[in-house]
């Protein structure tokens, strides 16, 4: 999860988003690297972790989808990248069939994740995460961004895309 496997370019390529517009998210100091990443040196540049890879696709996702401004993206991604519970570790799904959401609230610029399966309520996507009551939340259903971020990282002949 944290080793620095991925270049920028593969990063920004396998979030599906616009290449030059991540890249100069970065350079704005939008998107930091993290302590698994690696800092670009003379001749070489950037090595980037799943963990960093996931938030960027997490953030390009909210985005595309509802305009949340990037360095806020990221900030709610580390939701799930940073942080667990008794039955996730940190960047990790939830095990079985269950979904892991991502509940984002922009208007208190957090977030929580949400274990989703058909007995859980709806109304626990708007209980925010120090448990007020939130009127609206963007659901992110974070599979389809982690297997999505996993397969096109590891078709880029990196290896294994495992945390």
């Amino acid at each position: 999860m944290d080793e620095p496997r991925f270049t920028m370019k593969e990063v920004a390529q396998a979030t599906r988003g616009n290449v030059n517009t991540i890249f100069s998210w970065f350079q704005r100091g939008h998107f930091q690297l993290n302590s698994g990443d690696r800092r670009a040196e003379t001749g070489c540049g950037h090595g980037i972790s799943l963990r960093t890879a996931l938030e960027v696709a997490i953030a390009v996702e909210l985005y595309k989808q509802c305009q949340l401004h990037p360095a806020i993206g990221v900030k709610v991604a580390r939701k799930f990248t940073w942080s667990a519970d008794k039955d996730r570790r940190p960047g990790e799904l939830f095990e079985g069939s269950d979904f892991t959401v991502l509940a984002v609230y922009p208007e208190i610029e957090d977030a929580k994740v949400i274990r989703v399966n058909n007995k859980t309520p709806l109304t626990d996507a708007f209980i925010g995460p120090m448990g007020s009551r939130q009127e609206a939340a963007t659901l992110i259903w974070l599979n389809f961004i982690d297997k999505k971020m996993r397969v096109a990282l590891l078709q880029r002949g990196k290896g294994s895309a495992e945390g």
